[in-house]
């Protein structure tokens, strides 16, 4: 060997007698093949505690180091969407309800609604919201526990993603009905009272939205949206 390159994307080039000879470095990268994760595409993929979490029509599973598979949890059965943390707790959005994972990686089912889509207030950290089949629900968690606050008036489009703005205000994200906007007048959302004061307001390609708005974000107390 006469000479060693190290190139620009982390490999080594030799320069031998017979040739040249590439070397590949491990990278900081892992591609899995379908056979170590459950077989089935992911929804969604969750860092909790140093645990990697993931979901998908089948339910919940967590990442096996040591085998380099992801592995199914017992006492889900049903199709998972997505995670979301307070404190030191877990808790996962399934088809079948809103359940929490404990540490020791029993399930506990704390609500009986098939619940997809979840957003955690940044006004009030304890405040939930949670998207399903009847509506949109506001919990807040105070204790270890949460409580029901206020079921939101049910709005006819199903619902891709929601988004707080600065006021307090939700935005929805429908599919192909552009977006939704559920208020309330003088106060946050999550302090109404009184069901007259919510205003739900539609936003479609009549208000030059795109029909198939991919998704909203909130910046600085501006909004975007893009497809």
């Amino acid at each position: 060997m006469y000479d060693v390159y190290p190139d620009y994307q982390g490999s080594l080039w030799l320069a031998m007698t017979d040739g040249l000879a590439k070397i590949e470095i491990d990278s900081p990268f892992k591609i899995l093949p379908i056979e170590k994760t459950g077989k089935n595409y992911f929804s969604s993929i969750y860092r909790f505690n140093n645990k990697i979490y993931a979901t998908n029509s089948f339910g919940l599973l967590q990442y096996d180091e040591t085998t380099l598979t992801f592995k199914t949890f017992k006492g889900i059965s049903s199709s998972g969407y997505n995670f979301f943390s307070f404190g030191n707790s877990l808790f996962v959005l399934t088809m079948d309800g809103i359940s929490k994972v404990n540490s020791d990686n029993t399930i506990e089912k704390l609500f009986d609604m098939t619940a997809s889509v979840g957003c955690k207030s940044n006004i009030d950290t304890n405040i939930f919201y949670v998207n399903h089949r009847e509506g949109i629900n506001i919990l807040k968690y105070k204790n270890g526990r949460f409580q029901l606050l206020i079921k939101l008036p049910q709005v006819p489009f199903e619902i891709a993603n929601i988004s707080e703005d600065g006021n307090g205000s939700l935005w929805l994200t429908t599919y192909y009905q552009g977006a939704i906007q559920i208020s309330c007048k003088d106060d946050y959302l999550f302090n109404a009272v009184d069901s007259t004061k919510i205003n739900i307001d539609y936003y479609d390609n009549n208000n030059k939205l795109p029909g198939n708005l991919a998704s909203i974000l909130i910046i600085d107390e501006n909004l975007f949206c893009n497809r």
